[in-house]
């Protein structure tokens, strides 16, 4: 790794006692945890139903003074926000569901150490932030007062280090302006007259940053007419922004953090190096100055800045699979290495912090535990477990996964990972594989995090193996741009070469595979089965892409040249590879099929039509090809409802299970 700026440690006594302390407070709750085994048959649809039960907990965050810590809760169809004392326990519901269905919460904040503003979406309406100004009596949540604060307004940023104030986005005229919005106000109208508009002399940006005290400073994005990404900057004591950077869509420049005389920006790019990385950036001159940090082979995730946003704090990238942080001051370093020594089977991820750093949330994940929350008190050296992500997923034995590597038929080396299941009756048994490619397919990834589809179908018997195949994302420009036209081509030869790599490991059944995907993973399981039909005992898709030319008949693409540009690039021009096109396209090629195949789609998917399913349905209808179908109405691309996907997977398995002629059709748990 290259890394130029040095790292202070903290002294090996003092780091010793830490971890000392913490591995006495987890010993208690992570060890009382123990996964027990299945010996029942299974019941897929009960199975099934657990693995994707919605998550019971997300979106902890801390209080400024560290005093209680809220968080989304679901308990059955009703979801709840909970507030919890971090030194006594005792918890609060918040009551935000007064004002009838046709709400819908997303995200929300805390604004001051009494209120908390909520994001949240009026059916018929729109946008609108609600604000529960939070009563307490010794120390103790007594009460909620929760009201409608603005309606059409989207929050920005909550302005942490700006009590009362955060930043929202009001569309006017068909254009967004921003504003700072104060919840103390008894009225809002006057916030959103024409002189209040934070960026009303800004040029249209997609994407904005503040300063260490709250103010616009920079607007970045892509211009589609131009077609280009831009940088602007406002510079101190004058009116009009200017340019500071400029660059093709293709390349990356995310500013961060912006000194206070707006003169250096930190930021994340690729223009002088494959992969992104982090740099100091010159304003006046526009040249990048130093090399903060970059890795040797993989993208910088994200950064990791302070609640004001005026310092870089680290880094994230995902590393093998893991999201891995790293950290540039020793206070931080320290607190990082202690709970990564202390979680010997997890990942932990500091995920918010009180003011002063004194009170911190610690998230841990596994590719094996879909997630626990702690609270960490750092000045009393005391780390409590107070929530679990699924905590009926407990009583399974989750699989670990391994890193695969592959070179491709060009030479190119390819990372995957595979999840074996957890076989308790024979272990000389060589379980069928599960090939699941990923949607995209350009700019998005797998990753060994805990993945409820794969879990879900270990926990049935079954292997997985995901390829990050070229194209997606995390692994620099380069690797990105060989994806770009190579629909059912060399990202086909991609899994290939993973798979032939799984089974010369040997711990796969080689006469039994699959290969199953949503999206694009749908449309490459399906291509799969056509061009080698010989690799494959059957496939399976859902909103999968079966018809590439009719890609560009969607709306968005016609009234956009610069998404249909891109598509042009992603998948190639049908004006001039029509040909080519409909030989990569299942619909075209049906005729060839020689295994089995189950189709199913989301008759609401306004990513992929339906019209996909319907015509390869149709073509193999007229081929007289045997399949197995099933179409959700109230299903959008991917699924929304447990109903759905229980019984979706209850009729996959059932066809894997044909497929591979396995003798008994619910094997051990």
């Amino acid at each position: 790794m290259k890394l130029n700026q040095s790292f202070a440690y903290l002294l090996v006594i003092l780091l010793s006692s830490f971890i000392s302390v913490l591995t006495d407070a987890v010993s208690a709750t992570e060890n009382e945890n123990v996964h027990v085994a299945a010996t029942a048959k299974r019941d897929v649809a009960n199975i099934a139903n657990d693995f994707f039960r919605i998550q019971q907990t997300k979106s902890v965050k801390i209080s400024p003074n560290g005093a209680f810590v809220t968080y989304r809760q679901r308990t059955g169809t009703h979801e709840q926000f909970i507030v919890t004392n971090t030194r006594t326990g005792l918890s609060k519901a918040l009551i935000v569901d007064k004002f009838n269905d046709a709400l819908q919460l997303d995200d929300y904040y805390w604004i001051d150490n009494e209120s908390i503003i909520i994001q949240a979406f009026i059916s018929g309406k729109g946008s609108a932030v609600i604000h529960s100004q939070l009563v307490f009596s010794d120390n103790e949540l007594s009460s909620v007062n929760t009201k409608m604060f603005v309606e059409g307004v989207t929050i920005l940023d909550p302005l942490r280090d700006q009590e009362n104030i955060f930043l929202a986005k009001k569309w006017i005229n068909e254009r967004a302006y921003l504003f700072k919005l104060d919840v103390s106000s008894k009225s809002t109208a006057a916030e959103f007259k024409r002189n209040k508009r934070l960026n009303l002399r800004a040029p249209k940006n997609p994407h904005w940053l503040t300063d260490a005290d709250g103010n616009i400073v920079i607007g970045y994005g892509h211009d589609d007419e131009d077609r280009v990404n831009r940088a602007y900057l406002k510079p101190l004591k004058k009116r009009k922004w200017e340019v500071f950077w400029e660059g093709d869509l293709d390349t990356v420049f995310k500013p961060v953090v912006v000194s206070r005389d707006r003169k250096t920006v930190y930021v994340l790019s690729n223009e002088n190096s494959d992969l992104i990385c982090l740099y100091t950036y010159n304003v006046d001159s526009k040249t990048y100055m130093d090399e903060v940090f970059c890795h040797d082979s993989y993208d910088i995730n994200s950064v990791i800045t302070s609640s004001d946003k005026s310092e870089v704090l680290g880094i994230s990238i995902l590393e093998d699979g893991f999201l891995q942080t790293l950290y540039f001051n020793s206070l931080d370093q320290g607190l990082d290495l202690a709970l990564k020594q202390e979680f010997e089977t997890s990942i932990p991820y500091i995920v918010d912090y009180n003011a002063d750093k004194s009170v911190l949330i610690v998230e841990t994940t596994a590719n094996s535990n879909p997630g626990d929350y702690f609270i960490f008190d750092v000045g009393n050296m005391l780390l409590t477990k107070f929530a679990s992500k699924a905590p009926w997923l407990e009583k399974y034995n989750h699989s670990e996964s391994r890193v695969v590597r592959a070179i491709s038929s060009d030479g190119q080396e390819i990372e995957s990972y595979l999840t074996l299941p957890v076989i308790t009756d024979d272990s000389a048994h060589k379980p069928p594989l599960i090939v699941m490619p990923h949607g995209g397919p350009i700019s998005v990834r797998d990753t060994r995090h805990f993945d409820r589809h794969v879990q879900f179908l270990t926990a049935l018997g079954y292997a997985v193996l995901q390829t990050n195949y070229r194209g997606s994302s995390g692994y620099g420009k380069n690797f990105l741009n060989m994806g770009m036209g190579q629909w059912g081509r060399l990202i086909e030869d991609d899994i290939e070469a993973s798979i032939q790599e799984v089974i010369e490991l040997g711990s796969v059944d080689k006469d039994k595979v699959c290969i199953y995907g949503i999206s694009y993973g749908g449309y490459s399981a399906l291509i799969s089965s056509i061009h080698r039909p010989s690799l494959f005992k059957c496939a399976a898709s859902y909103a999968g892409v079966s018809d590439l030319p009719l890609l560009f008949t969607e709306i968005e693409l016609l009234r956009s040249r610069a998404k249909n540009s891109m598509m042009k690039k992603i998948v190639g021009d049908p004006e001039t590879d029509l040909e080519e096109l409909m030989y990569f396209s299942p619909v075209y090629q049906a005729e060839k099929l020689q295994i089995p195949i189950f189709i199913s789609h989301g008759k609401k998917d306004n990513v992929v039509d339906i019209e996909h399913f319907n015509r390869l349905k149709m073509v193999l209808d007229a081929y007289q090809k045997p399949y197995t179908e099933m179409t959700f109405d109230n299903e959008t691309h991917g699924f929304r409802y447990l109903d759905n996907v229980t019984e979706f997977y209850i009729e996959l398995d059932k066809f894997f299970q044909r497929s591979f002629a396995l003798d008994d059709p619910t094997p051990d748990a």
